[in-house]
């Protein structure tokens, strides 16, 4: 297998529609990866999910936001050894390294947070309900299957605590490629519900 592989979607900065495997390729392509840092997004203050993400979620937090140091990997492939210690993490041929945006070498799944080129929206939860829902679900780790619910309400409150920029990247694509389909849909799905459908029901 040949080619740039990305492990998560994110958008090229300020071109959003581009395909970010190509930006990877033709811009770093003396490297084995580019590691691109998370941009934590909070619940915007929702109890409830809305049902599109892209055009309701816009406060994040700042760039050099702890979490933010997380990092997804966009691969050469043809330069990859193996899997790293984690999911994120990759081990490159000939003892070469990961770069981040600013062509940084990275040790290992965290990198100091950069955004000026390219950014990974993590949408850390969408609303309390389905925060609290993922808790009592608990996580693939044992480590996350014993966090207590003061534990769980505290660390969603910092999400939204930290959560005091706006990055309208992902809402910018939204009407870029989805809104018009998406607002058709609606419309067509209103028009169906007031037209009255034969059951097949007889009386």
């Amino acid at each position: 297998m040949e080619g740039w592989l990305g492990v998560a979607v994110a958008a090229p900065r300020p071109h959003a529609s581009s395909s970010l495997a190509p930006f990877a390729a033709q811009e770093y392509e003396p490297y084995p990866a580019l590691g691109v840092n998370w941009r934590v997004f909070g619940t915007g203050g929702n109890v409830q999910p809305l049902p599109s993400v892209l055009p309701n979620y816009v406060r994040c937090t700042k760039s050099g936001y702890k979490l933010n140091r997380h990092i997804k990997s966009i691969v050469n492939v043809a330069r990859v050894e193996s899997l790293g210690g984690n999911p994120h993490q990759f081990y490159y041929k000939n003892g070469s390294k990961a770069v981040n945006e600013l062509k940084v070498e990275i040790e290992g799944a965290f990198s100091p947070p950069s955004h000026t080129r390219v950014a990974l929206h993590h949408y850390q939860t969408r609303s309390a309900a389905e925060y609290l829902r993922k808790v009592a679900r608990g996580r693939g780790s044992a480590a996350g299957l014993h966090v207590s619910l003061g534990q769980s309400l505290a660390t969603l409150q910092e999400y939204d605590a930290e959560s005091t920029e706006q990055c309208t990247e992902g809402l910018d694509l939204w009407q870029q490629c989805c809104a018009k389909p998406y607002n058709d849909w609606q419309l067509a799905l209103q028009r169906h519900r007031r037209v009255p459908h034969d059951t097949g029901d007889v009386v």
